[in-house]
């Protein structure tokens, strides 16, 4: 199987999942992912369960002729790999090196799936679905066709698992906001904490290494743990009682599969608004509460908590009830057996 996946952890983070649970099923398959050169970084693609990686330079669409003639030779360099390694089945998990993967695909007789992360198709994803086996959704989508499949994200059901092995801490809060952190909720999280608003809880704040230096310096509050970046979110998501966090999909599945009560504060500078989509959607089944960015105060804040411990049973059990577990069904076993 040769895996397509790059540009974010979001895109990366749901593939290097499932590869780990077709590993626990299928010892001997052989796989092989493709990113960007530019996610070389990212520690999760040193898993053991990838058998080779390789990075490939890729572009967005544009009108710069040396990048989509970088693009055209990465293409035929994804033709080549799956040639010589007579791949049967290839998986694109979005980024656009996950659409230039599915497209040589298809052309080599592969058979082709995509997952969508997000409520809203990015682009690479959209260009593809046309002719792919089955398209994967983590969250509803508009104008569905026939392949189409809602299945949830596998890091839900890792979060499961998590969730299994670690206990909650009463009183426990933790802000995140993504891997490069969030000025403005770190920012918001220091006033609420220099307030007093947070005395009666045990904080959690993961900064952003950008940001680290300044949150420390400016806290006034000893009962706040302060981490630049947290390479085992969810094990920190799975003990708090509460999380406030942006709305990206992996957090989102995360923060579901672990039961965790969460204020989301959604990204209105990601593509399309996805982040406030995902969290629509939890927030209308009542899993989570919402603030968007430009309703950020203090009054709102606290009002969303008190709704969270005074509900705090109604929120956990519609979470417990998510319809996303059979997902390995779909994504695995329906893929390898077709």
């Amino acid at each position: 199987m040769i895996f397509f996946t790059g540009g974010t952890l979001g895109h990366i983070m749901p593939c290097v999942t499932l590869i780990k649970e077709i590993k626990k099923r299928y010892k001997d398959i052989y796989i092989m992912v493709v990113a960007t050169t530019k996610d070389a970084n990212y520690e999760i693609l040193k898993s053991k369960e990838i058998d080779k990686i390789k990075y490939l330079e890729c572009y967005k669409l544009s009108y710069n002729i040396k990048k989509q003639f970088r693009n055209f030779n990465t293409y035929n360099e994804i033709r080549k790999i799956i040639i010589e390694n007579n791949f049967d089945i290839a998986y694109g998990f979005g980024g656009y090196i996950s659409g230039i993967g599915i497209v040589a695909a298809k052309k080599q007789n592969l058979k082709t799936y995509i997952h969508e992360q997000n409520s809203v198709m990015g682009i690479a994803n959209k260009l593809v679905t046309r002719f792919v086996n089955d398209v994967f959704l983590s969250y509803p989508i508009k104008n569905k066709r026939k392949n189409y499949h809602l299945v949830g994200s596998p890091v839900y059901m890792n979060a499961l698992n998590i969730k299994k092995n670690i206990y909650k801490l009463k009183n426990k809060i933790l802000f995140t906001s993504g891997t490069l952190g969030s000025k403005v909720i770190n920012d918001f999280a220091v006033n609420l904490i220099n307030n007093g608003n947070l005395d009666d809880f045990d904080i959690y704040l993961v900064t952003g290494k950008k940001y680290y230096e300044d949150v420390r310096k400016r806290l006034n509050k000893k009962n706040v743990k302060i981490l630049p970046f947290n390479n085992d979110l969810i094990k920190d998501i799975a003990s708090s009682e509460i999380v406030i966090s942006r709305g990206g999909s992996s957090t989102l599945f995360e923060i579901i599969g672990t039961s965790t009560l969460s204020i989301i504060i959604p990204s209105p500078n990601v593509t399309n608004n996805h982040q406030y989509y995902n969290a629509l959607y939890y927030y209308e089944k009542k899993f989570i509460e919402i603030i968007e960015e430009k309703d950020l105060s203090i009054n709102n804040f606290m009002n969303k908590l008190h709704i969270l411990i005074s509900d705090k049973s109604l929120y956990i059990n519609n979470m417990k009830n998510c319809e996303f577990d059979k997902i390995y069904e779909y994504m695995i076993e329906g893929v390898i057996n077709e």
